[in-house]
């Protein structure tokens, strides 16, 4: 499977993404600041999503007062990494 799959379209969305989705998210969030989570010295972000970029999604939601299992993006959480996001590369809007 690539890409993200809508499960419920308002509700979650399961991420078993591409390399280069997996890839970006994995550079979002050692942007923000969860890189030893992701192991990225030794890893870098390299498109797989193991378990260190799941704890990664998960320490990051939980610093945000989100619920995550790692596995499903909610709204939520997509429209939070769509925030932080602009901060560095402007607005891209929501989803």
């Amino acid at each position: 499977m690539a890409g993200l799959f809508i499960r419920h379209a308002h509700e979650k969305i399961f991420f078993s993404g591409t390399a280069m989705s997996i890839t970006s998210i994995q550079v979002l969030l050692h942007t923000f600041g969860y890189g030893q989570l992701l192991n990225f010295a030794k890893f870098g972000a390299d498109g797989l999503y193991g378990q260190n970029t799941k704890k990664a999604v998960i320490a990051y939601a939980k610093d945000h007062g989100i619920q995550s299992d790692g596995d499903l993006l909610t709204r939520p959480l997509i429209n939070l990494m769509l925030k932080h996001i602009n901060h560095y590369y402007g607005a891209i809007g929501a989803i």
